[in-house]
């Protein structure tokens, strides 16, 4: 059930003071589907965690009951993280603002007659912070990728002051958009958390593993903080990377988790 809660409080004050920004390296890398499972882990160890999409396009209609019966590989990633939730929070504070053609969230919002809202991508984050602990939020798209007229995902995740997590898809071709990605972060003057290489292919363990070695050795050449970065595949349960990096590891209340171990470079 939704907390009884109206759906549209008067936003005030700061958004809460923990949290992660999540981006990627292109679209559809596997952003929600990450976050998603990290919310229902600190879920699962009573971790007071909210989830965040500002803006999203290309957004299922109807409401609750339209999406009851699908599985979360079909949903959108307001639905998705919804559902990690627990059903406990409404839509309308998850991801306030969806526009149903699958275009650049401006150019989404264009086609129905609307514009993006700037004040409300922060407002929706301030929404949270009587609500939880822990805000993870994900952007949409990647690191300049537009989401109103005047903001990029990078200016959303400075005025939040969250540190940011980049997933990228593991394939060929990941180590450029990686490393790119992290030059648009670091000129954005923001914060990384870790890197997550998401293995989603069947490629072979020889190009997924010389990804992580290659990203973490120019890295290390290119950027004078450089990242952890951590390989996840489908079959592993937990995922030893991003979240966990950082602030969940400090908390008491996430000293029983067992996550699963990284791939390991060829170097260690």
């Amino acid at each position: 059930m939704e907390r009884n809660e109206h759906a549209n409080p008067e936003p005030s004050g700061r958004p809460p003071a923990e949290g992660l920004f999540i981006l990627g390296t292109d679209t559809d890398v596997g952003k929600s589907y990450l976050g998603s499972r990290w919310v229902r882990q600190a879920m699962e160890c009573r971790v007071a965690i909210g989830a965040y999409k500002p803006v999203a396009s290309g957004v299922l209609p109807g409401g609750l009951e339209a999406v009851e019966g699908m599985l979360d590989s079909q949903l959108d990633d307001g639905w998705r993280y919804h559902r990690a939730l627990g059903g406990m929070f409404p839509l309308e504070w998850i991801n306030p603002q969806r526009f149903p053609d699958p275009l650049a969230p401006e150019e989404a919002a264009k086609k129905i007659g609307q514009h993006v809202d700037e004040s409300l991508l922060l407002d929706g984050a301030i929404r949270w912070s009587r609500r939880c602990d822990f805000l993870l939020v994900e952007g949409a798209g990647g690191v300049w990728s537009p989401i109103s007229r005047a903001m990029t995902n990078a200016d959303l995740a400075e005025r939040l002051g969250y540190p940011v997590i980049l997933v990228a898809d593991n394939r060929v071709g990941a180590v450029h958009q990686t490393l790119a990605s992290l030059a648009a972060i670091a000129a954005s003057g923001l914060a990384i958390q870790a890197v997550v290489l998401n293995s989603r292919s069947h490629a072979s363990d020889e190009l997924l593993s010389s990804n992580q070695r290659m990203i973490e050795d120019q890295a290390v050449r290119l950027f004078l903080n450089p990242p952890s970065v951590v390989a996840w595949s489908a079959g592993q349960e937990r995922c030893e990377a991003a979240i966990l990096l950082g602030w969940m590891r400090s908390q008491p209340a996430l000293s029983s988790l067992r996550f699963a171990r990284p791939v390991h470079s060829a170097r260690q």
